[in-house]
């Protein structure tokens, strides 16, 4: 059965902030995110976050959208990359209460970087030189959700694959790697 994403998830923009040079939180900007859905760990605490800003704080399972630019990617917030607040190129997707036992964040991560889904929204995107995906593109969305059972499938295969074609890479670049070593030592015949 079909559902608005907007019945599923709040989506709300990243905040604008002025980053420090010693903060005690993540000011977290698109270049901070890495094509495996992790945070550059070079990356360090950059803003000073006042009291009344702690609610913007990410939580354990929100969903990071890249929502300006070429790169829509989404990726899950975990609380070991430390305190977070995302910028305001990012949207964040909580996935609501009565959801929560009923949506995996990783299955919505999934959702959001499938090919058809990246598609729909590049059609969407507003402007030339930067474009941008609105809140309201991103609630016309249509997702199933299928048991907690199938989500995990969904999970783990799409894992199994990111990581199947993260190796092949690997094995063509030694492969040329070993190629080029031959080929120069030949010349040394």
């Amino acid at each position: 059965m079909k559902h608005q994403i907007n019945e599923i998830i709040q989506i709300q923009s990243g905040i604008y902030a002025k980053p420090a040079i010693n903060g005690d939180v993540l000011y977290l900007l698109a270049r901070h995110l890495r094509e495996d859905g992790s945070v550059d760990p070079l990356v360090r605490p950059n803003l000073v976050l006042p009291d009344a800003g702690r609610k913007n704080l990410l939580q354990d399972g929100d969903v990071i959208f890249v929502a300006k630019g070429t790169n829509n990617r989404a990726v899950t917030y975990h609380s070991g990359f430390g305190p977070m607040v995302a910028s305001s190129s990012l949207l964040v997707f909580r996935i609501k209460s009565e959801w929560t036992s009923s949506v995996l964040s990783d299955y919505l991560i999934w959702f959001f970087n499938h090919p058809d889904t990246q598609q729909k929204l590049k059609r969407e995107a507003k402007g030339t030189a930067l474009p941008s995906i609105s809140i309201q593109t991103l609630h016309q969305l249509q997702i199933d959700i299928p048991s907690l059972d199938n989500q995990n499938q969904i999970i783990t295969i799409s894992r199994l694959r990111a990581k199947e074609t993260q190796l092949i890479l690997e094995l063509d670049q030694l492969k040329e790697k070993s190629i080029q070593q031959r080929l120069l030592q030949a010349t040394h015949k």
